[in-house]
C-alpha cells in the first residue's frame, strides 16, 4: 500500500508539472531555429578548434543519446498504455471475485466459510486491488497527458541535434582546412630549408630532404583526413536512415500487420539497401590501409624515440663519418643539433600527430560506424525477406505493360550507358594492369591448352574403360580436367561482373554485374555437364550411366544453354535496378518465359517414356516411384507454371526466390549425384585392387551401396533444408 502511495504521488506530480514544462517547450520551439556559432575564417588556432571540436562532439553524443532516451520512453509508454486496460480489467475482474466470496456485492450472501488466516489474505489482496484500479486509471490520465509534452520533447530534441549536427560538421571542415594550410605551409618550409641546404654538409642536406618527406606526408594525411571525414558524415547519415527505417517498420508491422501497403514499402527499402553494398568492399580496403598505418605509426615513433636525446643522435650520425678534423666535428655538429631539434619539433612531431588523429579520431570511428551499418543492413534485410515473400509485390500483370517492356529494353541497351561503363571498366583495367595481364596469360594458356586436356581427358576415359589397369587416378584427372575446362569462360564472365559490382554509385554497372555473374554460374553448372556426358568422359567411361541417360541429358542441355542464359540475364539485372516498373514489365515477361522454358525442359528431362528415369522404371515396375508418376511427374512439370502464374499475379518477388531455391536444390542434387558416383567408383576400384573372393566382394558391395546410398540421402536432405531455411522462416 505504501509503494502504491509512493507510486500515485509521483503521477500527481507528475500531472501537475506537464503543463509548464509543456508551455516551456513550446515556446522554445515557437521561436527561430538557433544557428550554430559562426566559426571566423581567420581563426587559425588549431589547438583551440581541436578543443571546439571535441566539445561538440561531445555535445552531438549527449544529445543523441537523450534521444535515444526519449524514444525508448515512448515505446515503452505504448505498450504500457495498451496493456493498462488489459490489466485493470483483470484486477476489476479479480476484485468482483473477492466480494462475492466476502458477500459484500449488492447485498446478497455470497460468504463462505474460511480459515481466519485466509481472510486477511483475501481482505489484503482487496484493499490491494482497491488502491490498485484508481491508480491505472490515473496512469492513464497521465500516459494521455503526457502525450503532447513527450512528443513536443521529441520535436526539441530533434531541432537541437540537427543544430548540434550543423555545429559539429563545422568544426569539423575548418579544422580540415586548417590542418591543410599549415601542412602546406610546412611543406614550403620544408623546400625552402632543402634550397637552402644545397650548398651544406651531405648530413644536413639529409635532414632537410626527409623534412621535406615529413611534411609531405603531413600534407597527404591532412587531405585523407578531409576526405574520411566527409564519407564519416555519409556513413552517419545513413546508418541513422537505416536504423529509423527499421524501427518504423517493426513498429508498423506490430500496429496493423503485414498489409500489400507495408509489403510494398519493405520490397522499395530492400531495393534501397542493396545498394549499400559497396560499405563492405570499403571496410576490406580500410583493413589494409588500416594495417599499413600502424606499420608506420611504428617506425615514426622509434624515429621519435632516437630523437629523445638530440645531442647524443647528433654525436652518433657524426661519429658514423670518416676523415673529419676536430674543428670539423665541432662545427658539424653545432649545426646538425638545431637541424634535428627542428625536425623533430616541426615535423615529426606534427607527423606522429596527425597520424594519431586520422587513426583514431577518423579511420577507427569510420570503421567501426561502417561495420554497424553493414550488420544493421544485413539484419534488416534478413527481416524483410522473412516478411515480403507472401506478399504481393506488385500490381497483376496487364496490357499497359507492354509499354514499360519497350522502355526496359531501351535502359538495358542504351548506348550511352554501355560507352560509360566501358570506360570505367578501361580505367579499372589500367590501374590493376598487372593482374590483368596476369589473368589473361591465364586464360589464354587454358584456351590454348584445351585441345590437350580434352586429350588427356579421353585418354583417362579409355583407359577407366579397361578392366585391368584401371586406377582412380584416371578418375581424378577426368573430374579435374572437366572442372577447369567447363570454367574458363564461366571464371572470365564471373570475374568481370565481380569488378563491374564494385563500381559505386552507377546503377547501370550494379544491374550488369549481378546478371553477369548469373549467367556465369548457370553457364559453368551447363559445360561441366556437357563435359561430365561426353564421350569418354567421367559418365560413360567411369560412372557407367547408361547411354539413354547421356543422350538425354546432352540433347536437352544442348538446347536449353542458348535459350535460358539471355532470358536470366534479363531477369537478374532487371531485378537489381532501381526502376520499378522495368522489372515489373520485362523482367516479369522474362520470367514468365524462363519458367514455360524450364517446364518443356523437365519435361523432357523426367518424362516416364523417353527420360531419365525411363531405364529405372522399366526395371521396377512395382516400386513406388513408377506407381506414383501420375502424381511426381506432373508436380515437376507444373511448378515453374505455377511460378509464372505467381508473377504474372503479382508475386512477382515471392516466385523469384522460389524459383532460386528450386534451382539451387537441384544444383545440390547434382553435386551429391556426382559426389556419389565418384565415391563408388573409388570402392569399385579398390575392391577389384583387392581381389577378394566374389561371395565376399558381393556381401561387402551390397553393405557398402547401402551405406553410402543412405549418406548420400542424408546430405541431399540436409542441403535441401540449408537451401529452403529461409523461405520456410518467412512461411512461418
Amino acid at each position: 500500500a505504501q509503494e502504491l502511495e509512493i507510486e500515485r504521488a509521483g503521477l500527481e506530480k507528475g500531472a501537475a508539472e506537464v503543463p509548464g514544462d509543456l508551455r516551456e517547450i513550446r515556446d522554445e520551439l515557437a521561436k527561430p531555429i538557433p544557428q550554430p556559432k559562426e566559426i571566423s575564417s581567420d581563426t587559425l588556432d588549431l589547438e583551440l578548434l581541436s578543443r571546439q571540436l571535441a566539445q561538440a562532439q561531445s555535445e552531438l553524443n549527449a544529445t543523441e543519446r537523450f534521444r535515444d532516451e526519449l524514444e525508448q520512453r515512448a515505446s515503452e509508454r505504448a505498450q504500457r498504455r495498451l496493456a493498462i486496460p488489459h490489466e485493470r480489467a483483470s484486477a476489476k475482474k479479480r476484485l468482483g471475485e473477492i466480494q462475492r466470496e466476502n458477500g459484500t456485492v449488492d447485498g446478497r450472501d455470497y460468504s463462505q466459510k474460511i480459515s481466519d488466516s485466509a481472510t486477511l489474505l483475501i481482505k489484503a489482496e482487496q484493499q490491494f486491488l482497491q488502491q490498485k484500479i484508481p491508480l491505472l486509471d490515473q496512469e492513464l490520465r497521465s500516459y494521455d497527458l503526457q502525450r503532447d509534452l513527450l512528443r513536443s520533447q521529441r520535436e526539441l530534441t530533434a531541432r537541437r541535434l540537427a543544430v548540434a549536427e550543423k555545429r559539429f560538421s563545422s568544426l569539423g571542415k575548418r579544422v580540415s582546412i586548417v590542418r591543410q594550410r599549415v601542412a602546406e605551409e610546412r611543406q614550403l618550409q620544408a623546400e625552402a630549408q632543402l634550397r637552402t641546404a644545397a650548398s651544406a654538409h651531405p648530413l644536413i642536406k639529409s635532414v632537410a630532404e626527409q623534412n621535406e618527406l615529413f611534411a609531405t606526408e603531413v600534407t597527404e594525411i591532412s587531405d585523407k583526413s578531409a576526405l574520411i571525414s566527409e564519407t564519416k558524415q555519409v556513413v552517419r547519415q545513413r546508418l541513422e536512415w537505416i536504423e529509423q527505417a527499421f524501427a518504423e517498420v517493426r513498429k508498423k508491422v506490430a500496429q496493423v500487420g503485414l498489409t500489400d501497403v507495408i509489403g510494398l514499402r519493405l520490397r522499395t527499402l530492400r531495393f534501397e539497401l542493396s545498394r549499400l553494398g559497396g560499405h563492405r568492399q570499403a571496410i576490406d580496403r580500410r583493413r589494409a590501409e588500416m594495417n599499413s598505418i600502424q606499420m608506420r605509426r611504428v617506425v615514426l615513433e622509434d624515429e621519435l624515440l632516437a630523437l629523445a636525446d638530440i645531442p647524443g643522435e647528433a654525436k652518433r650520425r657524426v661519429d658514423q663519418l670518416r676523415n673529419l678534423s676536430s674543428e670539423e666535428r665541432g662545427a658539424l655538429l653545432k649545426a646538425l643539433e638545431p637541424a634535428l631539434t627542428k625536425q623533430k619539433n616541426e615535423y615529426l612531431l606534427p607527423l606522429v600527430r596527425n597520424y594519431d588523429l586520422y587513426f583514431d579520431d577518423n579511420l577507427m570511428p569510420m570503421n567501426e560506424s561502417e561495420l554497424q551499418l553493414v550488420e544493421l543492413t544485413d539484419e534488416f534485410r534478413s527481416y524483410i525477406d522473412r516478411l515480403i515473400l507472401w506478399v504481393q509485390s506488385t500490381h497483376p500483370l496487364s496490357f499497359q505493360d507492354l509499354a514499360g517492356t519497350w522502355q526496359a529494353f531501351y535502359w538495358l541497351l542504351r548506348p550511352a550507358s554501355w560507352v560509360e561503363l566501358t570506360g570505367i571498366m578501361i580505367d579499372s583495367l589500367v590501374k590493376n594492369l598487372f593482374l590483368v595481364l596476369l589473368g589473361l596469360g591465364l586464360f589464354i594458356t587454358l584456351l590454348v591448352k584445351e585441345k590437350q586436356l580434352i586429350k588427356v581427358l579421353c585418354q583417362a576415359g579409355r583407359q577407366a574403360k579397361r578392366e585391368i589397369g584401371a586406377r582412380f587416378r584416371h578418375t581424378l584427372t577426368a573430374a579435374l580436367i572437366s572442372v577447369v575446362t567447363a570454367g574458363v569462360w564461366p571464371a572470365l564472365i564471373w570475374i568481370g561482373g565481380w569488378r563491374l559490382g564494385r563500381i559505386e554509385d552507377f546503377s547501370f554497372a550494379i544491374a550488369i554485374s549481378a546478371g553477369l555473374q548469373r549467367v556465369a554460374l548457370l553457364l559453368f553448372v551447363a559445360l561441366l555437364l556437357l563435359k561430365i556426358v561426353r564421350r569418354n568422359g567421367l559418365a560413360e567411361a567411369h560412372f557407367k550411366w547408361s547411354r539413354r541417360i547421356i543422350s538425354v541429358l546432352k540433347k536437352n542441355i544442348s538446347w536449353l544453354l542458348p535459350v535460358m542464359l539471355p532470358l536470366v540475364f534479363v531477369i537478374t539485372a532487371l531485378d537489381h535496378q532501381p526502376f520499378e516498373g522495368y522489372r515489373d514489365s520485362l523482367a516479369r515477361f522474362a520470367f514468365i518465359l524462363t519458367m514455360g522454358v524450364l517446364a518443356f525442359f523437365l519435361y523432357r528431362l523426367f518424362r516416364p517414356r523417353g527420360g531419365l528415369l525411363e531405364p529405372f522404371l522399366s526395371a521396377h515396375r512395382d516400386g513406388w516411384l513408377n506407381r506414383l508418376k501420375v502424381v511426381w511427374f506432373p508436380l515437376i512439370v507444373l511448378t515453374p507454371a505455377v511460378l509464372a502464374v505467381m508473377a504474372a499475379m503479382g508475386y512477382f518477388y515471392s516466385a523469384i526466390r522460389l524459383e532460386l531455391g528450386i534451382i539451387y536444390g537441384l544444383l545440390w542434387v547434382l553435386a551429391c549425384i556426382v559426389v556419389r558416383a565418384l565415391i563408388l567408383r573409388w570402392l569399385e576400384l579398390a575392391r577389384s585392387r583387392l581381389a577378394i573372393e566374389q561371395v565376399r566382394q558381393a556381401a561387402i558391395s551390397a553393405q557398402t551401396r547401402q551405406l553410402i546410398s543412405s549418406l548420400f540421402t542424408f546430405s541431399l536432405i540436409i542441403g535441401l533444408l540449408l537451401i529452403w531455411r529461409e523461405i520456410g522462416r518467412a512461411h512461418v
